[in-house]
């Protein structure tokens, strides 16, 4: 059986060299995906994946207590663009910052 192995080129090609952050997003166990940057030793990995607690509910919930959805993702990211002097601060745009309630028209 032949073994179908991720070049370390071709990793670095994909995720940068260690310390370069990654916000992974991943419908399955964390540490499946922290395994394989963890023996590549890549130190900037921030994997969201499926979290457990025994609980039993629903799609949405898990996704949402486990960090998983865009929300949470798009939150990681810009903080870890900020950790890392990526960028100063975030500001949402204008549409956003200057939108204002209109009454509807019957």
């Amino acid at each position: 059986m032949a073994a179908i192995d991720l070049l370390n080129a071709e990793f670095s090609s994909f995720f940068g060299e260690s310390r370069t952050p990654v916000v992974f997003g991943f419908h399955g166990y964390e540490d499946l995906i922290e395994s394989f940057f963890y023996e590549r030793q890549h130190l900037g990995l921030n994997v969201h994946g499926y979290r457990e607690d025994g609980d039993i509910t629903t799609a949405y919930d898990i996704r949402v207590y486990s960090e998983l959805d865009r929300f949470h993702q798009a939150k990681d990211a810009v903080n870890t663009l900020i950790s890392k002097g990526v960028i100063d601060e975030a500001h949402d745009i204008e549409e956003f910052t200057k939108w204002a309630w209109t009454p509807l028209k019957k």
